[in-house]
């Protein structure tokens, strides 16, 4: 069973930043060029947080995140 939890940046960050530099290699769904970092990721989950933006994510039945969406 799916379920939808709201994503933290310890917890799901590396994963939605693999989840992204595999779109950016692999896929024209960005504008990015080159994959980007843990720094990256950081700063964006902060603009998320301080601009009170959610970011939402599904998790199967061992709590591995699937995708993401913000």
């Amino acid at each position: 069973m799916m379920r939808i939890v709201q994503c933290e940046p310890e917890r799901h960050g590396e994963k939605i930043l693999a989840l992204l530099n595999d779109a950016i290699l692999n896929s024209t769904a960005l504008y990015d060029y080159k994959p980007r970092t843990s720094e990256m990721m950081t700063e964006w989950f902060n603009a998320k947080i301080k601009g009170n933006f959610p970011v939402i994510g599904i998790e199967n039945e061992s709590s591995d995140l699937m995708g993401f969406g913000s």
